[in-house]
């Protein structure tokens, strides 16, 4: 999801948003904001590379 330009936004205010739009085992338990996607010369979003910063952000969490 992309915001707005100027728009702002908590973790805590889209999960309650989501939990009111979906099931509840479909809400994600944690979120990952950040400011631009890792982007390939062809206009692609980097799913590798945006895999790694999730890790590295959850590093002590993850087993």
């Amino acid at each position: 999801m992309k915001l707005k330009a100027g728009a702002t936004i908590e973790a805590g205010a889209l999960i309650k948003f989501v939990k009111e739009q979906v099931a509840d085992y479909k809400v994600p338990d944690k979120l990952l904001i950040v400011d631009r996607f890792p982007m390939t010369a062809s206009g692609k979003i980097m799913k590798i590379a945006l895999q790694n910063k999730l890790k590295e952000s959850l590093k002590g969490e993850l087993r």
